[in-house]
């Protein structure tokens, strides 16, 4: 590793038939550097695994160990490269629990992440050919709870970076400049109103880091748009 820091590693994983072996049926666990990545791992179908981790030595040693039962392990592809500058923001971080929000510091670039969703609001699929980290971002159609109280808006304005913020490698330009706004057409009571996405995540036991990408195109002038985040109907933002 040239340097050390925060590093992606994507695994792509095509499970077929080959001779006597049947990668269908492998069952292993992955480490980076000692550090779990997946654990009893069956891939039953074509997969790619992204990870985002803190790479603090200067080698990263990837180890796949195959279950007693299965003893076959694969991969077809592997990938890593580092993460740009800024890419996490370690800072205070706000922590939705059953019974309220709590907020302290945590160093969200020391822990070992999955990506699980990315998701570009309002706009297309993104592919790695639109993105300097080669990310594919997909619509967020399918993930809206009532596709009526949403309304696309665009510009065709490059985003206007601002110092210590989003860059476009933390996301592509094309991220910034879609959004989904208040469908007003189908509002009754504005203080009743929401726009709400759904998420599978898999495990219910684990922590998830959601990060929201704002760019603000829609407002009419400085100063005039607030709303409130709502993560599992308890408040993590008020007066955004």
């Amino acid at each position: 590793i040239n340097k050390i820091g925060t590093h992606l590693v994507r695994l792509h994983l095509f499970p077929f038939t080959s001779q006597k072996y049947d990668l269908k049926v492998s069952n292993f666990s992955v480490s980076a550097n000692g550090v779990s990545l997946l654990s009893n791992f069956a891939a039953g179908f074509s997969v790619l695994k992204e990870f985002i981790l803190m790479v603090d030595k200067v080698e990263l040693e990837i180890s796949f160990v195959p279950t007693p039962d299965s003893n076959l392990a694969f991969v077809s592809a592997i990938e890593v490269f580092s993460a740009p500058k800024n890419f996490f923001v370690d800072g205070p971080t706000k922590f939705i629990v059953p019974n309220g929000v709590e907020e302290f510091t945590q160093n969200i670039s020391s822990q070992v992440l999955e990506t699980v969703h990315r998701i570009n609001v309002g706009g297309q699929e993104l592919t790695p050919f639109n993105d300097t980290l080669w990310r594919t971002w997909l619509p967020d159609e399918d993930f809206l709870v009532l596709k009526s109280a949403a309304k696309i808006a665009s510009t065709t304005h490059l985003p206007n970076y601002q110092e210590g913020g989003a860059t476009r490698e933390i996301a592509p330009d094309n991220v910034y400049m879609t959004a989904q706004e208040m469908n007003l057409d189908n509002v009754t009571s504005i203080f009743e109103f929401n726009i709400t996405w759904n998420f599978p995540v898999g495990r219910e036991d684990a922590l998830q880091l959601v990060r929201l990408h704002f760019c603000d195109f829609v407002s009419l002038s400085l100063n005039q748009l607030y709303f409130n985040i709502y993560t599992n109907e308890l408040i993590a933002y008020k007066d955004l």
